[in-house]
């Protein structure tokens, strides 16, 4: 139940970086607070639990971004493991860890959507200027430590409600 929370804050906070980027006419530089949920999944969930949680949060972005179906679950499915894999190796479980953590997988995310654009979709593949995709890493960096802030709780409550019932979450 938690983890479907989790996937409908991402929806409500990707509306509302969507609404404010058209509001302050800052399309170029928009914002994805979905990675930063990503990078909280990838320090305090399990692999399981985690990737499926970044795929719901890719599935319900591709839904409202209207792009190629599968496109960010798999942009963010991806990213997971690979901050995941960062998260477990260097230890990174607290305070900054998270803003790193989350502009590594902002910058990986951007990458791999322009690559998958690039591989399967007609055009050059360019999900923006880089000057402005660059821009949009370090909000994203900003935004990670207040979110995780806010939702700690929810997902502590959440990884732990999953390794106790031993079952799928």
């Amino acid at each position: 139940m938690r983890m479907a929370a989790l996937v409908l804050i991402s929806l409500l906070l990707q509306g509302l970086a969507g609404s404010c980027t058209a509001m302050l006419h800052l399309e170029a530089v928009r914002p994805d607070p979905a990675i930063a949920l990503v990078a909280l999944c990838a320090m305090r969930l399990d692999w399981i639990a985690g990737a499926v949680v970044a795929s719901a949060i890719g599935f319900g972005t591709d839904l409202m971004a209207s792009s190629p179906p599968g496109l960010h679950m798999l942009a963010y499915t991806l990213v997971f493991v690979g901050a995941r894999f960062l998260a477990q190796t260097l230890g990174l479980h607290r305070g900054a860890a998270m803003i790193l953590l989350a502009l590594a997988a902002s910058a990986a995310s951007r990458l791999v959507l322009s690559l998958l654009l690039a591989l399967f979709a007609e055009g050059d593949g360019r999900v923006g200027v880089w000057n402005a995709q660059l821009m949009a890493v370090a909000v994203d960096g900003l935004l990670a430590y207040p979110i995780g802030l806010a939702l700690e709780p929810l997902l502590r409550r959440a990884a732990v409600e999953a390794e106790g019932s031993g079952r799928w979450p």
